[in-house]
C-alpha cells in the first residue's frame, strides 16, 4: 500500500491549521507582552511542522511497498503510467517518442526520477524535478555557430562575405565581417568565399555553440586567375546583390582619369547611373538628382565626395574594403535618400603585417601605412593625398569651364585618413576614425580693361566613433557617433576700365553645414530563418548658407594696383537652420527554401523651429529562385529626404548650398519599384534585366530669369523616372567585363516654370551602353578599357560659364519648350595598359592610360550673350601615367 496519498497529505494540512486555529484563541487571553512572546513561539512551531508534514508528505515520491511490472508499452504509456501510480503530475509530449518504441520496467522498487531516467534513455529528452512534478523537455537540436570572416594575412575582417552551409542558401556577413545562423547538430561543410579571394572549405562535426574565425586567404587580382566553373553561388548576387566589389577590383586595372584610380568614375559605368555633360559632374541615377544620392564614408555622410569638378572622388581603392551602390530595396537603416546609395568602407588596417603603399601619378600622389600595434587586436591606419599644384593639364580644363581663353587657373585638392582599431576581449570591437579631404580652385583673368580673380573652396572633416559588442552569439551590437563639418566659400573679385570709367564689384557667398549622430542597431538572429535588426538615431544638424554682393565705384580708386580678394574683409552675413531627427527603423529578414523576403519600416521624427514632421517609409523587397538558378526580385522603397541641395548640379559648380525641409520648403518624397530577372549561368557569370518605376514629390529646383537677369528663384515640383536596364558581368577569371545597357525617361514638372508643363531632366538619355573590360594578357601584363555610348541629353545653354556663377541653366526655346533641344550621339573610348612586377615582399604596379582615345569633345554647355556662341567643349584626349609600390613585412 502507498504511504503518501492525496488523502494523507490533506489530513496533515487540516490538522495543521486546527492547530494553529487553537493557539490564535488561547492568544487572545494573554496581556499583551507575553501575546507576542507567545505568536513569537507558535507561529515557529507551526512553520516546524508544517515542513515536517509537507516534507513527508511530498519528499517521500516512490518509496513502494507493492510493485507493479509493465511489459512491452509504449514509452508514452510507460510515464503515464508511472504517474498514475506514484500520484505526481509529469508533463510530456508523446511527439517526444517515435511510435515503434517500447519498453518493459517495474514501477515501485526504485525512486520516480529513476525510473523515468530509464524510460527516457537514448532519446535526447532531458528530465527537470519541479519539486511537486517533472518535466520532460526535448533536447535542442540546434546549435548556434557565430564569428567572424577575416583575411588571412592582414587579419582584415571581409564585410559581406559569404557563408554557405551544405549548399544551401547561405548567410551573409555584416558590414564587419560578422555572422551568426543556426545548424542541425552533426557533420557539415562550411564554405566561405569572398570576391578574389580563394574559398575555404571545412568538413568536420558541431555538438555545441561555437564561436570561430574564418579565414581567407587574397589572390592576386592582377594576375592570371583561372577559376572552374562550379555551382552557382544564390548569395553573391542575389542576397546581397547590391554590393559591386568587382568594380573596386576593375577600377584597379581598368582606364583612370589623370592616372587616379576613382569608384565613383567607375561607378558610372553601371547601368542607370549617368554622369553630367562630357562625363562631368555627379551622378544621376535613374533619373534622380545628385543631390538626392547618399554617399557614405564608413557610415558618415559625406555631402560633397568629390574633387575637382568631379573628374575625381576621395575615395581611393587602395584604401577600400567594399563598395555597394544601391539604386533600389533601401534597408530601413537607411534615409535621407530618394535617389541612390554609394556606400564605401575603409580599410581597418593590418594587425599582423606592416603595410605601405605608394601612388604617384600625373595627377597626385597618395601614400597609406598600415601598422599593427597588438597583432591580430589592434592597428592603425594612415593615408594621404595630395595633388600636383601645376598640373600638365589644368589649361584644358580652365578653358573647358571659363568662357575667357586667358583664364589661368590653379587647384589643389588633398585627403587625409587616420583610423585605429582595437578588439577589447573577444566581444567587443573599438574603431576611431578621422577623414579630411579638401579643394581650393582659382582662377584668375587679366584681360585688357577686364580683371578678375576668382576662388573656390570646398573641405569635409569627420570624426567618428564605432563600438561593435557581440551580446551574445544570436545578438550583435554596433554604435557610432559621428561628427561631420562642411564649408564651401566662393569669392569673385572684378574690376572694369570701360571708356576712361572704372568699376569695382565684389561677390563672396558660402555655406557652412554641421552635424553630429549617435545611431545604435541590434542584429538578431530569432530562429534558424528569422533575423531582426533594430536601429535607432538622433542627428542634430545646423546650415548656415551665406551671400554678399559689394559694388562701389569710388573705392576703386582707393585699392592699389595689385588686386587680390584678400584685401578685403569678410562682409558676410549669416542665418543659421538647426534641425532634430529622430529614426527608428526595423528590418526584419525571412528565408525559407530559396526564398527570402525583407520587411523594412523606418519612423522619422523631424523638428526644425515651430515645425516638426512624422513619417512613416515601408520597404518591401522579395527574392525567389523558381527554378535553379534562375531569380525574380521584386522592391519598393517609401523614402523621405529633409535637406536640399540648391544650385548647379551640372558641372558641380557654385553657388551650391544646403537648405532644410521646412513648411515652405516640404521634404521630399520617393517612391521607387524594381522588377528584375537574374540568371546566373555560372558561378561567376551573371545576367539581370531590371524595370523600375521612379517618382519623387517636392523637388526644389534654383531657376534663373533670363529676361530681367534677376536673382534666381525657388520653385517645388516632381520628377519621374522609369525605364529598363540590362547587364551582363563577369567577375572572376582572366577576363572580366561589365556590359550594361538602359533604356531609359526622366522627366520634370515645376509650378510656375515651362507653363506648369512637364519636361525633359536636363541630363535625360534614352539609351546608353558601357562595357568594362579587364584582360589578362600576361600573368604580368593586363589590357583595360572603358566604353560609352549614349544618347544626346538636352541641350545645356547657359547664362555664364565661369566659377562667379557657375553654369546656369535656362529655358531659351520659348515658354513650353523646355529642354527640347538635343546633344548628337555622344561616344568615348579609354583604355590602359597595366605591368607588374612582384618580388618576395614588394609589388611594383605601372599603368599607362589613354582617355578619349580618339579626341572626340562634345559640347559642355554654350555661352549665351544674346546669342548663343560657340559651345564649350568637353575634354580631349588626356594620356597619363601611374606607378604603384607596395611593401609587406
Amino acid at each position: 500500500m502507498q504511504l503518501n496519498t492525496l488523502e494523507q497529505k490533506l489530513i496533515y494540512i487540516r490538522f495543521a491549521a486546527s492547530w494553529l486555529q487553537t493557539l490564535c484563541k488561547l492568544n487572545i487571553s494573554l496581556p499583551w507582552r507575553g501575546r507576542e512572546m507567545f505568536n513569537y513561539l507558535c507561529y515557529t512551531l507551526f512553520n516546524i511542522s508544517l515542513l515536517f508534514i509537507v516534507g513527508n508528505s511530498f519528499g517521500q515520491k516512490g518509496i513502494i511497498t507493492d510493485s507493479i511490472r509493465l511489459v512491452g508499452i509504449s514509452k508514452p504509456e510507460a510515464i503515464k503510467a508511472a504517474a498514475k501510480y506514484y500520484q505526481t503530475p509529469i508533463l510530456f509530449s508523446d511527439n517526444f517518442f517515435s511510435h515503434s518504441s517500447s519498453i518493459s520496467i517495474t514501477l515501485g522498487v526504485r525512486p520516480l526520477e529513476k525510473i523515468l531516467s530509464q524510460i527516457v534513455e537514448g532519446e535526447s529528452l532531458s528530465i527537470i524535478n519541479r519539486n511537486r512534478s517533472f518535466l520532460i523537455k526535448k533536447l535542442s537540436e540546434s546549435i548556434i555557430l557565430s564569428g567572424y570572416i577575416k583575411e588571412r594575412l592582414s587579419n582584415e575582417s571581409l564585410p559581406f562575405a559569404t557563408l554557405l552551409i551544405d549548399g544551401s542558401i547561405p548567410v551573409v556577413a555584416n558590414e564587419d565581417g560578422y555572422f551568426n545562423l543556426k545548424i542541425k547538430k552533426g557533420y557539415h561543410q562550411l564554405k566561405v568565399n569572398y570576391l578574389a579571394h580563394k574559398d575555404t572549405v571545412m568538413l568536420r562535426e558541431f555538438q555545441k555553440n561555437e564561436r570561430l574565425t574564418l579565414y581567407l586567404t587574397a589572390e592576386n587580382t592582377l594576375e592570371e586567375v583561372i577559376v572552374e566553373e562550379g555551382k552557382p553561388s544564390y548569395e553573391k548576387h542575389v542576397v546581397n546583390r547590391y554590393s559591386h566589389n568587382d568594380l573596386l577590383l576593375l577600377s584597379k586595372k581598368t582606364p583612370d582619369m589623370g592616372g587616379t584610380s576613382d569608384l565613383l568614375q567607375s561607378a558610372r559605368l553601371l547601368p542607370g547611373v549617368q554622369s553630367g555633360a562630357g562625363g562631368i559632374g555627379g551622378h544621376f541615377v535613374r533619373g534622380g538628382d545628385n543631390g538626392s544620392n547618399l554617399y557614405l564614408l564608413d557610415g558618415a555622410p559625406i555631402y560633397n565626395p568629390y574633387h575637382i569638378f568631379g573628374l575625381t572622388s576621395i575615395f581611393n581603392p587602395i584604401v577600400t574594403k567594399s563598395f555597394q551602390v544601391m539604386k533600389s530595396g533601401f534597408p530601413a537603416t537607411f534615409g535621407d535618400v530618394t535617389s541612390a546609395i554609394f556606400d564605401v568602407k575603409i580599410k581597418d588596417g593590418s594587425s599582423q603585417q606592416l603595410r605601405y603603399d605608394f601612388v604617384a601619378n600625373t595627377n597626385d600622389v597618395s601614400a597609406n601605412l598600415e601598422i599593427p600595434i597588438i597583432k591580430n587586436k589592434s592597428a592603425l591606419l594612415l593615408y594621404g593625398r595630395k595633388d600636383f599644384t601645376d598640373f600638365y593639364y589644368d589649361e584644358i580644363i580652365a578653358d573647358a569651364l571659363n568662357q575667357n581663353s586667358s583664364d589661368f587657373l590653379r587647384k589643389n585638392y588633398d585627403d587625409l585618413i587616420a583610423k585605429f582599431h582595437t578588439h577589447l576581449g573577444k566581444n567587443h570591437l573599438l574603431r576611431l576614425g578621422f577623414y579630411h579631404s579638401s579643394d581650393q580652385i582659382r582662377v584668375n583673368t587679366d584681360d585688357h580693361d577686364f580683371f578678375q580673380d576668382s576662388q573656390l573652396n570646398w573641405k569635409s572633416d569627420i570624426l567618428s566613433f564605432k563600438w561593435n559588442y557581440i551580446i551574445n552569439p544570436k545578438t550583435f551590437l554596433k554604435t557610432s557617433i559621428h561628427f561631420n563639418s562642411y564649408n564651401t566659400w566662393f569669392a569673385a573679385l572684378e574690376s572694369y576700365n570701360f571708356e576712361e570709367e572704372e568699376a569695382f564689384g565684389y561677390f563672396e557667398s558660402g555655406s557652412a553645414n554641421y552635424a553630429i549622430s549617435v545611431t545604435s542597431e541590434l542584429d538578431m538572429l530569432l530562429q534558424k530563418n528569422n533575423r531582426l535588426r533594430v536601429s535607432m538615431g538622433l542627428q542634430l544638424n545646423e546650415y548656415m548658407p551665406s551671400s554678399v554682393f559689394y559694388d562701389d565705384f569710388s573705392i576703386f580708386e582707393a585699392i592699389p594696383d595689385t588686386l587680390s580678394i584678400e584685401l578685403f574683409n569678410d562682409f558676410t552675413t549669416e542665418q543659421g537652420f538647426r534641425t532634430t531627427k529622430f529614426s527608428l527603423a526595423f528590418d526584419h529578414i525571412f528565408t525559407l527554401d530559396q526564398l527570402v523576403i525583407r520587411t523594412g519600416l523606418r519612423n522619422v521624427f523631424y523638428k526644425i523651429g515651430s515645425f516638426d514632421q512624422f513619417s512613416i517609409q515601408p520597404r518591401l523587397s522579395i527574392d525567389y529562385q523558381f527554378i535553379p538558378n534562375h531569380y525574380f526580385h521584386f522592391n519598393y522603397t517609401n523614402t523621405r529626404q529633409f535637406d536640399h541641395l540648391i544650385g548647379n548640379s551640372a558641372l558641380l559648380l557654385p553657388p551650391d548650398y544646403w537648405l532644410p525641409s521646412s513648411k515652405e520648403l516640404p521634404p521630399q518624397v520617393g517612391h521607387i519599384l524594381d522588377f528584375a530577372y537574374s540568371f546566373y549561368a555560372v558561378r561567376s557569370k551573371y545576367f539581370e534585366i531590371s524595370a523600375y518605376w521612379k517618382k519623387v514629390n517636392n523637388n526644389v529646383v534654383q531657376d534663373y530669369n533670363l529676361e530681367a537677369f534677376a536673382e534666381p528663384n525657388l520653385y517645388i515640383g516632381q520628377s519621374q523616372g522609369y525605364g529598363l536596364e540590362l547587364s551582363y558581368n563577369k567577375t572572376e577569371g582572366r577576363t572580366t567585363y561589365r556590359i550594361a545597357y538602359a533604356l531609359a525617361k526622366a522627366d520634370r514638372k515645376f509650378w510656375g516654370l515651362n507653363l506648369n508643363k512637364k519636361f525633359a531632366f536636363q541630363f535625360d538619355r534614352r539609351h546608353e551602353l558601357k562595357a568594362l573590360l579587364a584582360h589578362n594578357l600576361h600573368s604580368n601584363l593586363i589590357i583595360g578599357a572603358n566604353l560609352y555610348l549614349g544618347s544626346g541629353h538636352p541641350r545645356l545653354n547657359a547664362l555664364t560659364g565661369n566659377l562667379e556663377s557657375g553654369v546656369v541653366a535656362f529655358n531659351i526655346s520659348g515658354a513650353g519648350l523646355r529642354n527640347l533641344q538635343r546633344e548628337d550621339t555622344h561616344f568615348r573610348a579609354d583604355l590602359s595598359i597595366t605591368y607588374q612586377r612582384q618580388l618576395k615582399k614588394l609589388h611594383h604596379y605601372l599603368k599607362a592610360s589613354f582617355f578619349n582615345v580618339f579626341n572626340i569633345e562634345k559640347p559642355l554647355y554654350y555661352i549665351y550673350d544674346g546669342q548663343l556662341s560657340q559651345p564649350k567643349l568637353s575634354l580631349p584626349f588626356l594620356p597619363s601615367l601611374s606607378y604603384r609600390v607596395s611593401f609587406s613585412y
